[in-house]
Formats: C-alpha cells, sequence, structure tokens
C-alpha cells in the first residue's frame, strides 16, 4: 500500500497540450524515481513505464483533470486538476503527483 501524501514524480514522454488534445487521450510518460510501501519496499521501480490520461476538458480546452496510471502497479492511479487553465507541457518535463489518501497496489496478472 502507498500511503497518503506518497510523492510520484513522472517525466513525460510528448507535449501535452488542451488546446489540442481529446477527453481520455493518453501520453507516455515513465516514473522518474521508485515508489516505496510503509515497510519501505518498493512498489513502483524507477523507470516504470507509466501513462498520462487526459480524463476530462473543460468548455473551450481549457482546464483538464489529468490521471497518472503506472503500469508497474496495475493502474494506480494519482490526480491533478487545473483549474480552468490551458494546459501545456513540454515533453520530458517532471510532474509530481501526491496522494491524498492511501492507495493499495495490485501486481499486474
Amino acid at each position: 500500500m502507498a500511503p497518503a501524501g506518497t510523492e510520484l514524480a513522472v517525466r513525460t514522454g510528448e507535449t501535452i497540450d488542451s488546446q489540442n488534445a481529446g477527453a481520455r487521450q493518453t501520453f507516455s510518460a515513465i516514473v522518474e524515481q521508485e515508489v516505496r510501501d510503509e515497510s519501505a519496499r518498493v512498489i513502483i521501480p524507477e523507470r516504470s513505464s507509466a501513462q498520462l490520461l487526459i480524463w476530462q476538458l473543460s468548455s473551450g480546452g481549457k482546464g483538464a483533470a489529468i490521471d497518472v496510471l503506472v503500469d508497474a502497479a496495475g493502474g494506480a492511479t494519482a490526480q491533478v486538476l487545473t483549474r480552468a487553465h490551458d494546459v501545456r507541457v513540454p515533453a520530458e518535463t517532471v510532474l509530481k503527483f501526491r496522494l491524498d489518501q492511501p492507495v493499495t497496489l495490485q501486481a499486474e496478472q
């Protein structure tokens, strides 16, 4: 389990632009640093594949909710809401997400 307050840093693999993106569009990313559980075990290895998902767009393409889905974590998610601002994230940008609540991770099947 990843406790509340756990930070997840991912590096974007491509540019994310809310003016040109569609809802539910995914963008590639890589986990920048390993994530450990409360017992100090690595639960998400560094360099794991991740996907950034534009969950929804507000009208006119301004603002977006973005989830990060980590492949190694079997679908662990964290979300950032941009609150009605255009979103333009260049490729190779490191985004940091902090969990508001604990997340139980499941091994990939």
